[in-house]
């Protein structure tokens, strides 16, 4: 609940969340209610951990990338500036998610009985 807190005096203070329409509200408020849902299905054992890396990976990517044109519909730099540093920080995760899944893939593989000689 803290980080729906935080995002919105983010949005609302920061990115000129002040002079949104209600249709930019809703969006956010459904994205809000995603990522809510999400982290419960998670907690609740419902989803995979590397189901729930997948749609954090591309949830944050949506999120760099909604930052970075920003600047087209509000009349800031500050998003585009955010969402390079963000974007910075969401390829280092994703290098590092790719390297961790490649490794669970080969220790996988390594773990099964090689049925060739049979």
């Amino acid at each position: 609940m803290a980080e729906v807190i935080v995002a919105i005096a983010v949005i609302y203070f920061l990115l000129g969340g002040d002079t949104w329409s209600p249709k930019m509200w809703a969006v956010f408020a459904i994205v809000a209610a995603w990522i809510i849902i999400m982290n419960v299905r998670k907690e609740a054992g419902l989803e995979t951990e590397k189901s729930y890396l997948r749609w954090k990976q591309r949830l944050g990517l949506l999120m760099v990338l909604s930052l970075l044109f920003s600047p087209l519909w509000v009349d800031s730099w500050w998003p585009f500036f955010i969402g390079l540093v963000l974007g910075l920080i969401w390829l280092d995760d994703y290098r590092s998610m790719k390297t961790l899944f490649r490794k669970n893939a080969e220790a996988t593989k390594s773990n099964r009985p090689d049925h060739t000689d049979l």
